[in-house]
């Protein structure tokens, strides 16, 4: 039996008897379990060293990342596999974004600037949200600024 899953627990909840419409998805600049993972480096704990393993995808990083910019890199392809693993992991909040009651926005925060980098990068916001669907851009990549909900 999998352990519960506390994340999808509090969101499941929210979808389905509070009826949230918004789920976003939220990493941020400079995360230090990105960072550990990208080190390589064993963790000196269990707990450290879980944290590490479900925080980051850094393998997927490592193919299209300069060194310089793996951090970064790493830090989005988190929150994207994040996202994919909240809705693969919780049929209430799959069937909410299939029949258009659940908008998934991906974002980091900026620490510096205090501003959200919302992903435009197809399939990263997963929604059937009409409004949702008019203002996704097509292009690669983040914009900046704060994300406007449906």
């Amino acid at each position: 039996m999998s352990p519960i899953r506390l994340d999808l627990a509090v969101s499941s909840t929210a979808v389905d008897h509070l009826h949230s419409t918004v789920l976003v998805v939220l990493g941020h600049q400079k995360c230090g379990a990105v960072a550990a993972a990208c080190s390589g480096d064993k963790m000196p704990s269990r707990n450290l060293e879980a944290i590490v393993d479900r925080s980051v995808r850094v393998t997927q990083a490592k193919t299209y990342a300069k060194p310089m910019n793996l951090l970064e890199a790493a830090v989005k392809e988190n929150v994207h596999q994040s996202a994919k693993d909240v809705l693969a992991n919780s049929e209430i909040l799959r069937d909410a974004v299939k029949a258009g009651k659940l908008t998934v926005i991906e974002a980091e925060y900026q620490f510096d600037s205090g501003a959200w980098l919302v992903s435009t990068r197809p399939q990263a916001v997963r929604t059937s949200h009409s409004s949702a669907k008019k203002q996704r851009p097509k292009n690669q990549g983040l914009t900046e600024g704060s994300p406007q909900l449906p």
